[in-house]
């Protein structure tokens, strides 16, 4: 093997190994998740869905109860303001046709 056939032996190894270096580090970063940060919601029902689902990542049917109670407390938020209901509806009327099956 002369001089060139090694160098390009050798850029060749180095690219691969580079690459592979950038493969495992995007999959470590990418593939890891974090526990949710209260910060980051609107609301505490909305962080108590996120936490859930994170504690239970194989189980989300553990959730169902915190989701249940966090579509109630968007309909009943949806009723309380004026703006977004109907103009023929007061709360509870709006209250009732929004938790009806």
């Amino acid at each position: 093997m002369n001089n060139e056939q090694k160098a390009v032996l050798m850029a060749i190894f180095t690219a691969l190994i580079l690459g592979f270096a950038f493969f495992v580090i995007v999959m470590f970063l990418t593939g890891c998740q974090v526990a949710p940060v209260r910060t980051d919601y609107d609301s505490k029902q909305d962080y108590k869905i996120a936490d859930c689902l994170y504690r239970n990542q194989n189980k989300p049917e553990l959730c169902m109860d915190e989701m249940k109670e966090g579509r109630a407390v968007d309909r009943y938020n949806f009723c309380k303001d004026e703006a977004l209901r109907d103009k023929s509806h007061d709360f509870e009327k709006c209250w009732i046709y929004r938790n009806q099956k």
